[in-house]
């Protein structure tokens, strides 16, 4: 099967993502020619090791990782890295990452900082990173109880695609992807968020493929005019500061894209409480995520107001002096705003999460 290709652009070097195949068509292609080394999500592993064993063989040095938040921090990347060398890897290896955004995190990381910069290539396999994080060169490692604040920007060579890893995802792993995908239909326009409305109605589409090609066709634009995040491409974070908020505030027990499903709903309705979008807007994109995260909605309803006012005051697109948040006007309409966290945000999420209890 011929794959579909989406060229980046990028100021590092422009990379291609190729969608289509068998999760074995896809190692082989990420595999390539010479010496490569494998870190990969030990579930991945174990749900695929005939796939492994098919493109990779025995000659290659292949490194589960249990992908957690514990692992994707700045005193779990040491062993990592100490592993990767004790395997060979030499200025001309190819490190290849397969996996979700946590595996992806680590892997763009230890590419940026080891033997001063490795080549790497990945293979997502969670919906959320491929729809979403493959593209963009970002990697995002927690520093103690600080999430995400450490990072670099370090684009992988190729990134290659198959649905076929998505067959073996958790429904709940479903729902996260797919918040991240009304995300990009709603940044797209009308039309856009109109088309993921029709499509959720029946509940999860058996078929995705389209869908995260649609998701990185929309994000691409942002993350070419503004490669480094200092613009436009900021209000890819609709919804994650709320989301980001929800989820320290219930110990990462939410995923992050059904956490940022929640934070969209939030931004939403401060948003039209404000009159800048219509209450019917709001209850829209209630109706379409609601399915979505209907599971986690009372963790948030309960969750510690002070709590989440810290974790999003410390956002990163926050100043020494500064808070914003990404509000809408509608569909393709967003903005970031700067707020006062204690007494706009803080009494508007109070609401919200009233709101939440209202059943």
């Amino acid at each position: 099967m011929t794959p579909v290709v989406l060229p980046i652009h990028s100021r590092s070097g422009g990379y291609r993502v190729a969608a289509g195949g068998s999760p074995v068509e896809a190692l082989v292609r990420a595999r390539g020619s010479g010496q490569v080394v494998v870190l990969v999500d030990a579930a991945v592993l174990r749900l695929h090791a005939e796939a492994f064993r098919q493109a990779f063989g025995p000659e290659v040095p292949i490194l589960p990782v249990v992908a957690s938040e514990q692992t994707k921090s700045y005193a779990a990347i040491t062993p990592i890295l100490e592993s990767l060398l004790d395997a060979g890897v030499r200025r001309s290896t190819v490190l290849v990452a397969v996996g979700g955004g946590i595996i992806q995190d680590l892997a763009a990381f230890a590419a940026t900082i080891l033997l001063r910069g490795l080549t790497w290539r990945l293979v997502p396999t969670t919906l959320l990173a491929q729809c979403d994080s493959c593209i963009g060169a970002k990697s995002s490692i927690n520093l103690g109880r600080h999430k995400n604040q450490l990072g670099t920007f370090h684009a992988p060579e190729e990134i290659h695609l198959s649905d076929g890893f998505l067959a073996t995802l958790a429904e709940e792993d479903l729902r996260s992807g797919l918040g991240e995908v009304v995300k990009f239909h709603l940044l797209a326009g009308p039309d856009a968020f109109a088309c993921i409305a029709r499509r959720l109605r029946e509940g999860i589409p058996a078929d995705l493929s389209d869908l995260v090609v649609a998701s990185l066709g929309i994000k691409r634009p942002y993350i070419e005019e503004d490669e480094f995040d200092r613009g436009i491409r900021n209000l890819l974070n609709y919804g994650h500061t709320f989301g980001h908020a929800f989820e320290v505030a219930s110990d990462f027990s939410i995923p992050h894209g059904l956490a940022v499903a929640l934070g969209m709903v939030a931004a939403t309705r401060i948003s039209a409480a404000r009159g800048w979008c219509p209450e019917e807007h709001a209850r829209e994109v209630e109706a379409v995520l609601a399915p979505l995260y209907r599971h986690h909605a009372r963790t948030v309803a309960h969750a510690s107001l002070e709590v989440m006012i810290a974790a999003m005051g410390r956002d990163k697109k926050n100043s020494a002096d500064r808070q914003f948040v990404i509000l809408t006007r509608g569909p393709g309409r967003m903005e970031k705003v700067q707020v006062d966290l204690m007494r706009e945000i803080a009494p508007a999420l109070g609401d919200f999460q009233a709101w939440l209890r209202r059943d």
